[in-house]
Formats: structure tokens, C-alpha cells, sequence
């Protein structure tokens, strides 16, 4: 009989030489064969080690009729040291699967300890569910759970009203991520009600509940297009769980980081790019301390935290957006190779801002592959629940199309930006509160493909069409819409400029310049080529006007403004600034000594 100690090692040498050679996990399987005893050695050695032992462990457990066996695996699995460990996923699922029927099929259903214990175990069974992907089938275990739990605290709230909290919180993330965002809103704020109550009477219990039910409530309210709201309920997290992780940094330091990493989220969604950049550097720092002890609990969690982090530096125009996304790509791709169904569509939404990432340093072929990896992915996600993730796969073609564009491959960005188009379109007519936005950007890049491919008539509509999307959601939220108001008022004039109707470019870009100007003082470095291509581009038009003296004015702001670019980032902007020069000592020779050839 082998003791625990020789136990965990032989099991985690198994492992070990298992993950190198897949093949030989059956040894593993042979190993825990009839020894069901040594399931808490496996658990240990599955947090401790990784795949596959926890995987082999659930495969023997699903012939196991031993309900004390399967309810002293499923308790362990529960456990502090056990509960989020993602190598644990599925012998926890497969040990409270069979609790469950065991639960449903008491002597005494109707008894008040019954119902409870059955809604405690189904409860947890759906979680489990959830966590590998089955999210429908978690739905309706948890409902049922609440259904059961509102009931007891109907009768006995002092006693229940926690538990039916939990469930609702529970039931509430699913719904969100099956894309029922109404129905997630009621069920989290009927949480929070309940934990309001509760905390009047035990505060240092129920406050840190409170506060990460208000970061559920704002992912929820971002989702149905109420930003404000959303950003003011995350506000209020954050700075609760910081009160609560002063008090005990090592309780609360998961809370704080997630609440964090949420901030940071709503805050670049509401154009707030540099305290969404404090806010996601803290919230990666405490994820990876957090990694560093426990890797299982946490890793999801910082591959996060860094796309996050990622993205918000992609929109500074920093570098290092790079680095944070490949690393985010290496973690989802570690964690979906080994469960696709709960993590492809983080590896998907990593891929896609890695591709973006790609393209701003000028790495154009490794953008597009990684681009068309995210695409793939979302495609065959959507092609199984188009409810959740078309907005996602209109998204990845959205920046799919860009990356062809940037290939010079027109007609194949022309077809998936018009495919980007459509979906959003359709999402927008169902709720134009969250998708009118993403459709703009759409119609916009649509624009520009149907101009490379000389489509010029459906590329001026479409640059109309998109202008006048932004403008009606810059007159709601100027500081969010600000730069793509003037992004789509600069392209529509630089397609009027080219089938020489420079009069009607000027209708478009002097007001791109005056928004530019506003955003080179927000943000210099970031915001000064694009105001300098709106300068240039105005100038052109003022010369193809005859208006010589203001195309000089123009022409001369421009290059002064690219200058600091050009110094921070030798090479970056050549073609622009040769343009700009060029054109400007043109039209300074045709007037002579009035004005120098050299700006």
C-alpha cells in the first residue's frame, strides 16, 4: 500500500512525463484505476503539477457509484486550496453531477433542509458547468437554484437571503455571457438589494460582496449601452474593494484586481485613455503576484488583465501593446488548448488586439495572421450561438478587412468589411444603444475599401453615411466621440478632394481640423499626424481653389506640427511629411519672394 508521500510522487512523475508525451497517460489511468482512495493525492498533485491527472481522475470518477466517494471529491474540489483551479474543472463537475442525482432522488423533497441542499448543489453544479463552457445547461441549474432559494427566503430570509444572493450573482454572469443582458441586469441588481440589507447588519461580510456585485452590475450596464452608469458602479467598486484590501491586502488582493482591470475598461470606453492605463498597470501587477503563487487560480485572470492592458496601450500608440498582447496570446493559448469551449473566445479577443498591435509597428503579415486566427475562431463560435458572439465576429472582421487593406489584397478587404457591415447593421437595428457605434467604424473602413477598389460613387455614400453616424453620437458624448468624428470628417474630405470637388471637402475638413487641434492638447504625440494629414489635406484643397496664401498657411502648420513625430519616431511618417513639403515649396515658388520656399 503505497503512503500519500509516494503516492504524490509517483502520480506527479506520471504527470510530468505525460505532458511531455501525451501518449503516455494512459500509465496515469492505470495508475488511479480501482484507487479512488488516492483522489485527494490526484486533486493535490493536478494544482500542484497541471494537466492531465485531474482530467484522467474525472474520466474514472464518471464510473463511480460511490456517492460518499463522489461527495468527499466534490467537498475537496470546493475547498479554498481547490476552488477555481482550472485543472480541477472537470473532476469537480463530474463529482457534483452525480451529488446532484443523488439530491434529487431524496426520500423527502419537500422537506426545508432538502430544497436547501439540493439548491446548494445545484448551484454549484452549474457553476462548474459554466466554467467549462456548457453554459446553457448552467443557466438552468442555477435558476433552478434561485427558484429554490427565493422560496426558503420568502419564509426564512435571516437565514437564506445570502445563499439566493450567491445564486442570483451566479446566475446573473451567465446570462451575461449567454448575451442576455437584460435579464442579468435584474438578476444582479436583485442582488444587490439583498446584500444592501444584509450589510447594514455584518458589514465586514457583506460589503466585499457589495462591491463585486456593483463590477458585475457595470460589465452588465456597459453591455446595454449605458457607459455612464456603468463607469459610475465600477467607481464605486474599486474604491470599496481599495478600502477593503487596506485593511487585508492578502484577503482582498483578488477583488481589487479584478475591480481594477474592469475600471480600466469602462475607462478607455469612455475616452479616458491614461487613467484606464493606471488603472489596468495595477490590476496586472496584483495578477501577477497573485499567478506567481497559484498559476491555476489566476492565470485566466492576468491573460486578461494584459489583453486589457494591451488594448489600451494600442490606442497611446505605445510599443510595448506588443509585448503585453503576445503575452495574453501565449496564456490563452496555453489554457484553450486544453478547453476550447471556455477559452477559445478569450484566445479570439486576445488574437484580434494582437493583430492590431501588429499592424501599428508595421509587422502587416504577422498582424493578418493573427487576425485571421481570431476570425476563425469567432466564426465557428457563432456558427454554434449566434446570439453571443456575431458582435464578436463582426468585430474581428471589421479589423480583419483592415489588415487586408494594409496587404494591398482590396478586393478581399472590400468583401469582409462589407460582411462586418451587415452583421452590424443587423445588431444595430436590435439595439442601437450598444452597436450604432461599432456600425459607424464599420461603414467607415467600408468607405475606404470601396475607394481602393475604385468604387468611388459607394465609397462617397458610405463616408457620408459614416460622418453622419459619428456626429450624432459626438452630439451625446463629445469626449468619447471626438477623434472618430474626426477621423470619418477627414476621410470623407480626402475622398471629395479626389474627383476634384474640393469645394465640398472644405464642408468637412476644416471642422476635422478644429477637432484635432483639441485632441493634440489632450494628447500630443498620439493626436499631431493626424492633425497634420487634416492640415494637408486642407491645404490641397485651398490650393486646387486657387487660394494660394491659405494653402501656404495650412501647408506650413502641418509640417511644423509632424515635426515632433517625425523626431519621436524616425521613419514613421516620411511619406506624409515629404507630401506636405513637396506641395508647400510648389506653392511657394508660383508666388515668388512673397513667401520662402522653405517652411
Amino acid at each position: 500500500m503505497l503512503n500519500e508521500t509516494t503516492a504524490y510522487e509517483a502520480l506527479s512523475r506520471l504527470t510530468h512525463l505525460a505532458q511531455r508525451r501525451p501518449d503516455c497517460g494512459r500509465w496515469l489511468a492505470e495508475a488511479l484505476q480501482g484507487r479512488l482512495d488516492l483522489a485527494a493525492t490526484a486533486l493535490a498533485v493536478a494544482v500542484d503539477t497541471g494537466d492531465p491527472v485531474g482530467q484522467k481522475l474525472a474520466s474514472l470518477l464518471e464510473s463511480c457509484d460511490e456517492l460518499e466517494r463522489l461527495e468527499t471529491v466534490a467537498e475537496l474540489c470546493a475547498g479554498n486550496a481547490y476552488v477555481d483551479s482550472v485543472y480541477l474543472r472537470e473532476v469537480a463537475l463530474v463529482a457534483t453531477t452525480g451529488v446532484v442525482a443523488a439530491r434529487r432522488s431524496c426520500s423527502n423533497p419537500e422537506a426545508e433542509s432538502s430544497r436547501a441542499d439540493l439548491a446548494h448543489w445545484l448551484d454549484r453544479h452549474g457553476r462548474y458547468l459554466s466554467r467549462i463552457g456548457r453554459r446553457r445547461e448552467a443557466v438552468r441549474d442555477v435558476q433552478s437554484a434561485v427558484d429554490l432559494r427565493r422560496r426558503l427566503a420568502r419564509d426564512r430570509p435571516w437565514r437564506y437571503s445570502a445563499d439566493l444572493a450567491t445564486s442570483l450573482n451566479n446566475l446573473g454572469l451567465m446570462l451575461r455571457d449567454l448575451g442576455l443582458h437584460e435579464q442579468a441586469l435584474n438578476a444582479f441588481q436583485e442582488e444587490i438589494g439583498l446584500y444592501q440589507n444584509l450589510a447594514g447588519d455584518k458589514p465586514e461580510t457583506f460589503q466585499p460582496l457589495l462591491g463585486v456585485a456593483y463590477a458585475n452590475l457595470s460589465l452588465t450596464l456597459r453591455d446595454l449601452g449605458r457607459p455612464d452608469e456603468a463607469l459610475r458602479a465600477i467607481r464605486g467598486a474599486a474604491d470599496l474593494e481599495r478600502e477593503l484590501f487596506g485593511i487585508d491586502a492578502k484577503a482582498f488582493r483578488t477583488e481589487l484586481a479584478s475591480a481594477l482591470s474592469n475600471l480600466a475598461t469602462m475607462l478607455r470606453e469612455t475616452g479616458r485613455l491614461q487613467q484606464a492605463l493606471e488603472a489596468s498597470r495595477e490590476a496586472v501587477a496584483l495578477y501577477r503576484d497573485l499567478a506567481a503563487a497559484r498559476f491555476d487560480l489566476a492565470g485566466p485572470e492576468l491573460a486578461l488583465a494584459l489583453t486589457n492592458l494591451g488594448a489600451i496601450l494600442s490606442d497611446l500608440g505605445e510599443r510595448e501593446a506588443v509585448d503585453r498582447l503576445r503575452e495574453a496570446v501565449d496564456l490563452d493559448r496555453c489554457f484553450a488548448q486544453a478547453r476550447p469551449e471556455a477559452f477559445e473566445p478569450q484566445l479570439a479577443l486576445s488574437l484580434n488586439n494582437f493583430g492590431k498591435a501588429l499592424s501599428e509597428i508595421g509587422e502587416y503579415h504577422d498582424a493578418w495572421w493573427a487576425a485571421r486566427e481570431a476570425v476563425d475562431i469567432f466564426r465557428r463560435l457563432a456558427k454554434k450561438r449566434p446570439e453571443v458572439f456575431r458582435a464578436d465576429l463582426a468585430m474581428a472582421l471589421n479589423n480583419f478587412g483592415n489588415r487586408y487593406l494594409e496587404l494591398d489584397r482590396h478586393e478581399e478587404a472590400f468583401a469582409t468589411t462589407g460582411e462586418a457591415v451587415e452583421l452590424r447593421r443587423t445588431l444595430a437595428r436590435e439595439r442601437p444603444e450598444v452597436f450604432l457605434p461599432e456600425l459607424a467604424m464599420s461603414v467607415l473602413n467600408f468607405a475606404k475599401t470601396c475607394w481602393a477598389t475604385s468604387r468611388v460613387e459607394e465609397g462617397l455614400a458610405a463616408a457620408r453615411e459614416a460622418a453622419g453616424l459619428y456626429r450624432d453620437l459626438y452630439r451625446e458624448r463629445p469626449e468619447v466621440y471626438r477623434r472618430e468624428l474626426s477621423m470619418a470628417l477627414n476621410n470623407l474630405g480626402a475622398m471629395l478632394q479626389q474627383p476634384g470637388q474640393p469645394e465640398e471637402a472644405l464642408e468637412s475638413l476644416p471642422e476635422a481640423v478644429e477637432l484635432r487641434r483639441t485632441l493634440v492638447e489632450e494628447q500630443p504625440l498620439i493626436a499631431a499626424p493626424d492633425l497634420a494629414m487634416s492640415l494637408g489635406g486642407l491645404g490641397f484643397s485651398l490650393r486646387d481653389l486657387g487660394r494660394t496664401e491659405e494653402a501656404l498657411e495650412c501647408l506650413e502648420e502641418a509640417i511644423q506640427t509632424l515635426k515632433e513625430p517625425c523626431a519621436a519616431l524616425p521613419g514613421g511618417f516620411n511619406d506624409l511629411m515629404e507630401a506636405l513639403v513637396t506641395c508647400y515649396r510648389e506653392l511657394a515658388r508660383k508666388v515668388g519672394s512673397e513667401v520662402d520656399a522653405e517652411p
